[in-house]
């Protein structure tokens, strides 16, 4: 997985750059460092960004499925977001 595919990733599940970031402890500059277009990622990063959304790192590389509806996913935005913050 490279950066492009991984901040697809990201954003199709309903986090934002910075959340991930803040639970990875480090900026969003810094983060975004990390995901460089076309630079294949280390794995510990992968599993970084997986354990920041709660899911696997396998689940990570299945996209998820167009059935969620916008208001679904700007629900599970909060949510996410707010999880990560209590963490």
């Amino acid at each position: 997985m490279n950066g492009a595919q991984l901040k697809q990733e990201i954003k199709r599940r309903g986090f934002t750059f910075k959340s991930i970031a803040e639970y990875l402890g480090i900026t969003q500059q810094a983060f975004g460092e990390r995901l460089k277009e076309n630079v294949i990622l280390k794995s510990e990063t992968i599993e970084q960004v997986a354990a920041a959304m709660g899911i696997s790192v396998t689940e990570l590389y299945q996209p998820r499925t167009a059935a969620y509806s916008s208001t679904e996913s700007i629900r599970q935005q909060r949510e996410n977001e707010r999880t990560l913050l209590r963490q």
